[in-house]
């Protein structure tokens, strides 16, 4: 049997959710403050767990927009990860014009005013 397995980073899930009754989506949620995709440790972080999952897991196939951003940056002639100061006006290029698997990487991003 396989399973479909998507991993979000900097969102934490409220652990307050009712045994009974509805649950309220709009506070199960909440961006995290300790994570900041623009510094570089946390796109290595990201690009570091895509790359390293581990064999007992038995992954068949996986889409992580990251790999793709790193070949796009190194490409480009840039290092990765990317300085802080560089992240935001790349990354919304990548995402508008690179694919992850089959679909547009923007599909991967989370993008609010232009950050």
């Amino acid at each position: 049997m396989r399973a479909t397995v998507e991993v979000i980073f900097g969102i934490e899930v409220s652990a307050e959710s009712p045994l009974l009754g509805e649950l309220d989506l709009a506070s199960a949620w909440q961006f995290s403050n300790r994570h900041e995709v623009r510094q570089p440790w946390a796109q290595r972080n990201m690009y570091s767990f895509c790359n390293n999952l581990p064999q007992e897991l038995r992954v068949t196939s996986r889409r992580c927009w990251i790999e793709e951003f790193r070949r796009y940056v190194i490409h480009r002639g840039m290092r990765f990860p990317l300085p802080r100061e560089q992240f935001d006006s790349e990354v919304l290029r990548f995402g508008a014009t690179t694919l992850t698997g089959l679909s547009s990487s923007q599909d991967y991003l989370w993008i609010r005013g232009g950050q």
